[in-house]
């Protein structure tokens, strides 16, 4: 038995899965992400220096890529793969690490998600090919283009983030729960309507190549920056950021994300009402509102799709693996529709 599994019984076990592979990605695709919709992923590791290079020229055979220094791409979107050193990574607690650098590799931000995690594959291939490594100074990062999104749906956003936050806590490592300093709670930056303004105009949206979404300057500043749910790349680059995730070169923790958050934005689009007293959402509710499942009789969940059942089987997992396996949700024995 793997030891993060010792205190689960054997029900717990059969509603776990631990990985999700390239057929089970191409159902959640179909079944549950809304391929309408594009987004883009930055993901912060070291490589061996010496093989910077030689990985480069790989990742370029399998995609659209540009190398670029840091200061020439800081702040900006592009449409193909960008490869950069980046030197916020910290391998001083990891004298094993030496000869190692700081990389991120980011993705376009008009790819869908069948699209991006058909590629990621690819990338995260190659990079685990060169043992490249993550540690607590490395983050996942995914952006949304915010399509049809206003003051009042990033208001929505955030009412649920800040709602849910105990339940999401249980899905990251614990560098990245409470106040990590590069992804910071929402709680104390709730009220939206304090720093974002809304313009009655579509000018730079369309001048992203974004349609139907209105123009929201939002607070430049380090203090809403750096959050969980990261606003501010909304008026920068007209995404929504999700930074809470630790650093990853784990294709299925990827796709997981990466759909988990998609999620987020599609609920931001309907109303959501602000938490009183920082009321915070069980698991179990947290799905419901996302429209991945429904109770049965008994109050456990029935997934609305196959697609969903391979996400929520692998949450299940994730919350287990961080202790949390009490505060999972349980799945019905009812057939999935």
């Amino acid at each position: 038995m793997v030891p993060m599994y010792r205190q689960i019984n054997l029900n717990q076990i059969k509603e776990m899965i631990t990985n999700i592979d390239g057929g089970m990605s191409r159902t959640i695709a179909q079944e549950v992400t809304d391929n309408s919709r594009t987004m883009a992923i930055e993901l912060e590791f070291f490589a061996p220096s010496g093989k910077a290079s030689e990985i480069r020229n790989k990742l370029s055979q399998a995609v659209m890529l540009r190398h670029m220094g840091w200061s020439e791409a800081d702040g900006r979107a592009f449409p193909l793969w960008v490869f950069k050193t980046d030197g916020s990574l910290d391998r001083s607690n990891f004298r094993s690490w030496h000869g190692y650098t700081g990389f991120e590799i980011t993705s376009p931000c008009n790819l869908t998600f069948d699209q991006l995690t058909a590629q990621l594959q690819q990338v995260l291939h190659i990079l685990n090919e060169y043992d490249c490594k993550v540690n607590k100074s490395c983050g996942m990062h995914v952006h949304h283009v915010g399509t049809r999104f206003t003051a009042k749906r990033l208001q929505n956003l955030s009412n649920f983030t800040v709602a849910n936050e105990d339940a999401i806590d249980c899905l990251v490592s614990e560098s990245r729960r409470g106040n990590c300093y590069y992804s910071k709670s929402n709680r104390n930056v709730l009220e939206t309507a304090y720093w974002i303004t809304q313009k009655q105009t579509r000018n730079f949206m369309e001048s992203k190549g974004i349609e139907n979404t209105r123009d929201v300057a939002v607070n430049q500043d380090t203090h809403y920056r750096y959050r969980n749910l990261n606003l501010t790349a909304f008026a920068k680059h007209g995404t929504i950021e999700y930074r809470q995730h630790q650093g990853t070169l784990d294709y299925s923790k990827a796709v997981f994300w990466l759909a988990f958050t998609q999620a987020q934005v599609l609920r931001g689009l309907e109303s959501v009402k602000k938490t009183r007293n920082f009321y915070q959402q069980p698991m179990q509710n947290t799905l419901k509102q996302l429209k991945w499942a429904v109770d049965d009789e008994y109050g456990k969940l029935i997934p609305c799709s196959k697609g969903h059942e391979y996400l929520i089987k692998f949450l299940i997992g994730r919350m287990a693996s961080f202790g949390f396996a009490d505060k999972a949700p349980k799945l019905s024995n009812l057939p999935v529709s």
